[in-house]
């Protein structure tokens, strides 16, 4: 059964690179400070150290925090529901929360099983969902209000310089939080059963390289959706909300907390939105991806607290 896990595991991997991965990227490629193919290598190098070096952070997260243990069975489950729904929101082109499914489906098979749940350490983690965008959006007001004082005295060569860099830099790190946040949880979520160190680092480079594929391959229309169809910023404002962004989604991993990267992404885009008058939102596509982070989540207990009491 740990194979088909390890399997579903993958593919997972491979359709949040087609669906998270291209938030990293979205707006900044849009944006014209960055080719695809430079963002893409960026993203890449950022997702596999993160995973490497601090995807560990997140072992604890859910086995050992929420539950005790868990059951191979209500694993799976957990994996099937994972794939099932991020592969349907994938197709539809609404960027969607995995830690969200995957809290969502833990709890249901957990509970479901019959197994303690740690209401608590579950609260914690709702709770962090619901900060992380009024956060983001908080955190870009202050620095896009910082860096437009400090560049109105550059010159536009010297603007052009810093924007170019900045975005190399921004888009690495949110794509190392993304790999040591998000690739960590589903890591820890079967890294309890490998008592193999040497294979456990083989499959963590292995699901990473999977997210990799699937931002190469097919994460363009999800990078329009968010870069292109939600607002249009200027190029500050697009640094400071991916900034933003990364840097809770890094300080919420040092507390093993899984966030949201649609989240912090949508909060911090919106956040640069209001500093500017004029700037025009697609609320559709806006409540479109709100609405998946409430669905998914209550979706995802649904299913698998019905698989587990059904077939287990």
């Amino acid at each position: 059964m740990l194979y088909i896990i390890f399997s579903l595991a993958l593919a997972i991997a491979f359709i949040f690179g087609w669906n998270n991965s291209g938030l990293c990227i979205g707006s900044l490629t849009s944006s014209g400070l960055l080719s695809y193919r430079r963002s893409v290598v960026l993203t890449s190098l950022g997702l596999v150290m993160g995973a490497l070096i601090e995807g560990g952070k997140m072992e604890r997260t859910l086995i050992g925090s929420v539950t005790e243990n868990i059951t191979t069975v209500a694993l799976l489950s957990v994996f099937i529901i994972t794939f099932s729904l991020m592969l349907v929101f994938t197709l539809l082109h609404i960027p969607i929360s995995m830690s969200h499914v995957v809290v969502g489906a833990y709890a249901g098979a957990s509970f479901a099983s019959g197994l303690f749940l740690n209401i608590v350490n579950l609260e914690v983690i709702i709770l962090s969902w619901l900060l992380v965008p009024i956060l983001s959006a908080l955190i870009t007001i202050l620095f896009y209000t910082l860096i437009v004082n400090i560049v109105k005295h550059f010159s536009l060569l010297t603007l052009d310089a810093f924007n170019r860099l900045s975005v190399m830099v921004i888009i690495f790190y949110i794509a190392y939080a993304l790999g040591a946040n998000n690739v960590g949880l589903i890591n820890g979520l079967y890294t309890p059963f490998i008592l193999d160190s040497t294979l456990l680092e083989f499959i963590v480079i292995v699901m990473a390289i999977s997210v990799v594929l699937g931002t190469i391959i097919f994460s363009k229309r999800i990078m329009k959706t968010v870069g292109e169809d939600l607002i249009v910023l200027s190029p500050i404002g697009v640094l400071t909300s991916m900034f933003s962004s990364a840097l809770l989604m890094w300080f919420f991993t040092q507390y093993s907390i899984p966030i949201s990267i649609t989240q912090a992404v949508i909060g911090g885009i919106v956040g640069a939105g209001f500093i500017k008058r004029h700037v025009i939102f697609n609320r559709t596509i806006l409540y479109e991806v709100i609405g998946s982070w409430v669905a998914v989540m209550v979706i995802g207990f649904t299913l698998s607290f019905s698989i587990i009491k059904i077939f287990a």
